[in-house]
C-alpha cells in the first residue's frame, strides 16, 4: 500500500514484511518461507523491491525471482547485487 501499487496485485499473492516493526521477532525470511508455504498456489515468479540488502538477499535462493533495489531521490543506489536497480516504483509496473 506504501508504494502505491497495491491496486495492480491480487491481495493473496502480496507478501510484505517490515522486520523492524516492534515486537517482530522473525526475520524477512522466515516470514516469506512461511507464507509461501501456506499460500497454497503456485507462483510464476518472486519479486522483491527494497532498499536493504536483506531485501533483495531475500528472494536470491527462489527459483524465477527477481530483485529491485530501490534508490530514494537523490541518493546512489547500495552497493548490493540486485537483478535490476531502479529509482521510480512505476518500473516495477513493466513486471505486470
Amino acid at each position: 500500500e506504501a508504494t502505491g501499487l497495491s491496486e495492480y496485485f491480487n491481495k493473496e499473492r502480496i507478501f510484505a514484511a517490515n522486520s523492524r516493526e516492534k515486537g517482530s521477532q522473525k526475520k524477512k525470511k522466515d516470514l516469506l518461507s512461511q507464507f509461501l508455504k501456506n499460500a497454497n498456489i503456485l507462483f510464476d515468479e518472486i519479486i522483491s523491491i527494497g532498499d536493504s540488502k536483506g531485501d533483495i538477499e531475500l528472494v536470491e535462493s527462489i527459483p524465477n525471482s527477481k530483485s529491485y533495489l530501490y534508490a530514494h531521490p537523490n541518493r546512489k543506489h547500495k552497493n548490493i547485487k540486485s537483478t535490476h536497480k531502479i529509482r521510480d516504483l512505476r518500473d516495477i509496473l513493466k513486471e505486470i
